[in-house]
C-alpha cells in the first residue's frame, strides 16, 4: 500500500490532479476547506487496483478520516465499503467531504453509480447526500417492513407496511420482481424522508443504497454548491 504526497500543497480551487494506475484514476493531493481548516485528500489502491482508499489529512499530516471502496470498471460502479471519520474530527464535515470525493472518483473513472451497504444509524446521512434505498434480498425487505410496521411515530406508514407484508409474504408474490422492488424501495425512501434529521429510521438491519449518475445530474445545484463550499474546483 502506498500514498502520494508532494512537498507543496496545491492551492484551494486548483485543478484536480489524478494518479493513474491499473486503468484507474485516483485523486492526488486535492486540497479542500472544512470549516476554516485546509485539509488534503489522496486516493490510492490497496490490495489491488480495484480496492481503493481515500484519506483526508490535515496540513500536519494527521489523519481525519478515510473511505474504503472498490472501483468496478466492468460494472461501471463505485462500490462503497467502509467510511470512518476519526472520533475527534466528527460533526465537522469530513464525512460530507468523503462523500464528495467518491463522486469525483466515480466521474473520473467513467462510472455511473455509487453503491453501498448502510448501517441503520447512517441511513439518514447517506439519504441526505442523495442515496436511495436499493434493497433486493427478500429477507432484508421483510425485516425493514416489519420494523416500519412496529414504528409508533407514523401510523399511516405503519399501516402501509402491514399491507405490504400481507401482500408480499402471505401469498405467492415475488417481491424481487423489478416492479415490486421499485415499489418497496419507494416506500422505504418515503419512510426515511419522513424521519427527522435527528432520528434514525430504526431499522434492525442495514440496507443497500445507491446514487446514480442521473440523480447527480438532476440535483447538480445541490452537489455543486457543496463542492463550492469546500473550495473544490469540480462540477457534476
Amino acid at each position: 500500500m502506498f500514498n502520494i504526497f508532494t512537498p507543496k500543497t496545491p492551492q484551494l480551487g486548483s485543478t484536480i490532479k489524478f494518479f493513474k494506475g491499473g486503468g484507474r484514476s485516483y485523486i492526488q493531493q486535492l486540497p479542500a476547506l472544512v470549516k476554516d481548516e485546509v485539509v488534503v485528500l489522496n486516493a490510492y489502491p490497496t490490495e489491488s487496483a480495484k480496492a481503493c482508499r481515500t484519506v483526508i489529512k490535515n496540513l500536519q499530516n494527521k489523519e481525519m478520516g478515510y473511505h474504503d471502496y472498490n472501483l468496478l470498471l466492468a460494472d461501471k460502479e463505485l462500490e462503497g465499503d467502509y467510511l470512518e471519520v476519526k472520533e475527534f474530527a466528527r460533526k465537522r464535515g469530513f464525512g460530507e467531504l468523503l462523500r464528495l470525493a467518491s463522486i469525483i472518483e466515480m466521474k473520473a473513472n467513467n462510472l455511473n453509480k455509487i453503491t453501498l451497504s448502510s448501517l441503520p444509524e447512517a441511513v439518514k446521512f447517506h439519504a441526505h447526500y442523495g442515496f436511495y434505498p436499493d434493497a433486493k434480498a427478500p429477507g432484508t425487505i421483510r425485516s425493514i417492513l416489519e420494523d416500519i410496521n412496529l414504528d409508533d411515530k407514523f401510523d399511516d406508514l405503519a399501516s402501509k407496511a402491514s399491507e405490504l407484508l400481507e401482500y408480499f409474504y402471505s401469498g405467492n408474490v415475488d417481491v424481487t420482481r423489478p416492479d415490486n422492488l421499485r415499489r418497496v424501495n419507494k416506500f422505504f425512501a418515503d419512510f426515511i424522508d419522513r424521519c427527522p434529521a435527528y432520528r434514525s429510521p430504526g431499522f434492525s438491519k442495514g440496507i443497500n443504497m445507491i446514487l446514480t449518475e442521473e440523480k447527480l445530474k438532476a440535483n447538480s445545484d445541490f452537489y455543486n454548491n457543496l463542492f463550492e463550499k469546500h473550495k473544490i474546483n469540480f462540477e457534476v
